[in-house]
């Protein structure tokens, strides 16, 4: 599938309308109503009313008869119009889908209408790492669409937080001291008066300095932004400061898929800048080695296997049907890969999804897997393979394991049951 970023040709595109509307919001109506859009079969969408000036809109509940794409469309005459949002969707139900939108258009105008519209459009490839809906796919007939009431304050209220500083009082962070040693730094607030990045940087001689981990915002309240953190440098050196300083930068096209701040970015004046006390232990914690065992678990006690004290899996039985995979926890004496894998006669087999892990603990690692393989034949064996692999550039942005990495060996494996 060719597929294009936003803020190229498909932004703007007409939809074609296929599906009758099954139930519309009244423009002018805030009342927070459930509304339910149904197209063919199994598919539907049901969304409320509400207020999208935090920059997301979160749908109830899309049920599909296959991936696809939930589009958030600007009104257009009564009709879905230019889409500002969208998200992967995985077939079966997905509940509380969170998308995200762009609250103005590229001159800074409001970009909401009274009403806005939820669609859903079908594709194949929709769950491939990276894909995004390109001007064919917006193209296609709605499998289901359903219009509801929004509203968008102008300006953006700001909230206390426990460190802050703001260069306007629209942009204000608040984060706490925290042990950084998971490869992660949680803040607690940003509100921020446009798109932009949250920056983590180094300490340098009491000011900000080096970026080591970074996300993007969108205007309003962020609330719990999780930053990926490098924990070592690219020699393998210590790379935490006892002070960190959590920045904010504006950049309006934070939120295009694939964006990351670049030199420029880098360089403007901070709208916010917040520094924390960090701790980092000089070494993971060695997890409990024990022995990893090629007989699939078939029931719902946690399971776990090692190659070495610092890396380890735990897992449990579970139902696959909706597309992901959760594993417990991940330790990992290293940055690398966590692999789903299908079996192969009782040894891991082909690849069905993977997400990257920083060294330390990782824990409630959602996998979306892929349960349908090309051919349409189910990819999902009744036992599956949680497995480790070590990369040191897994966190790099929009890394992906090659084919190299895929047949290093796994630093920990573990089978679990699919039920």
């Amino acid at each position: 599938m060719k597929t294009e970023k936003p803020g190229t040709a498909f932004w703007g595109l007409p939809v074609m309308l296929a599906i009758a509307i099954v139930g519309v919001v009244n423009p002018a109506s805030a009342a927070p109503l459930d509304t339910t859009g149904v197209g063919p079969g199994a598919n539907a969408i049901v969304v409320h009313a509400q207020d999208v000036n935090t920059g997301q809109v979160i749908v109830e509940s899309v049920t599909t008869a296959q991936d696809g794409w939930l589009l958030i469309r600007l009104d257009k005459n009564s009709a879905p119009g230019d889409v500002i949002g969208f998200a992967s969707v995985h077939r079966g139900t997905n509940s509380n889908a969170r998308v995200d939108i762009q609250l103005t258009d590229s001159h800074g105008n409001d970009d909401i209408t009274p009403m806005l519209w939820a669609t859903l459009v079908p594709d194949p490839d929709a769950l491939i790492p990276f894909a995004s809906p390109g001007p064919t796919i917006t193209q296609l007939a709605s499998a289901a669409m359903v219009a509801f009431g929004s509203t968008a304050a102008s300006q953006m209220s700001t909230s206390g937080g426990k460190s802050s500083s703001g260069a306007a009082n629209a942009n204000k962070i608040a984060v706490r001291a925290q042990g950084t040693d998971t490869g992660q730094v949680i803040v607690d607030s940003l509100t921020a008066a446009q798109n932009g990045w949250l920056l983590i940087r180094k300490d340098k001689n009491g000011a900000p300095g080096d970026m080591i981990g970074f996300a993007p915002v969108h205007r309003g309240v962020n609330t719990s932004v999780r930053v990926d953190i490098q924990l070592a440098d690219f020699f393998g050196d210590d790379n935490i400061t006892p002070t960190l300083w959590a920045t904010l930068m504006p950049d309006p096209n934070a939120l295009t898929p694939f964006a990351v701040p670049d030199s420029t970015i880098l360089q403007e004046a901070s709208a916010a800048t917040a520094a924390f006390s960090s701790t980092a232990a000089g070494a993971t914690a060695p997890a409990v080695v024990t022995t990893t065992s090629r007989v699939a678990t078939t029931s719902r006690i946690s399971s776990s296997s090692s190659a070495a004290s610092a890396n380890r899996i735990t897992v449990r039985a579970q139902d696959t049907s909706s597309g992901q995979v959760v594993v417990d926890s991940a330790t990992c004496g290293q940055v690398g890969w966590l692999l789903i894998r299908n079996d192969a006669n009782g040894a891991p087999g082909n690849v069905l999804g993977f997400a990257p892990v920083h060294q330390g603990l990782n824990a409630n690692i959602t996998v979306d897997i892929k349960i349908v393989g090309r051919n349409g034949n189910d990819d999902v064996t009744p036992t599956l393979w949680a497995t480790l692999v070590p990369d040191p550039n897994a966190l790099n942005p929009f890394a992906m394991p090659d084919i190299t990495v895929q047949q290093e060996g796994s630093l920990a494996m573990v089978p679990f049951s699919t039920r």
